[in-house]
């Protein structure tokens, strides 16, 4: 799969409320649901930013975001979003060995 079919615009909101729209790279299943239509109520998914944004957000940074429907996907940075378990569900939690220090 080419990366660039994986490759969406976003709707970015800031801490202030000012919007602007960054592209991101998903991940193929990602890709499916979004051509559906669908609606996440949570900040589930985990994309990569492609550009550097206005208010601050780096290139390469993984950034949670949800699907809304046939509108622009979301990042919205006001929003009370727990960070860390959108990697998990993205890419697993880390085992009680990783975490665990020698």
């Amino acid at each position: 799969m080419d990366n660039k079919e994986c490759t969406i615009k976003v709707t970015l909101i800031d801490l202030d409320g000012d919007m602007e729209s960054p592209w991101i790279r998903i991940h193929q299943d990602d890709l499916d649901d979004y051509n559906k239509n669908i609606v996440d109520e949570e900040y589930k998914r985990v994309g990569v930013m492609l550009n550097n944004c206005l208010c601050g957000v780096p290139y390469g940074l993984y950034v949670p975001y949800r699907l809304d429907g046939s509108r622009q996907p979301v990042i919205d940075l006001r929003a009370s979003t727990d960070i860390k378990s959108s990697f998990e569900y993205a890419f697993g939690a880390p085992s009680d060995k990783e975490n665990s220090k020698p």
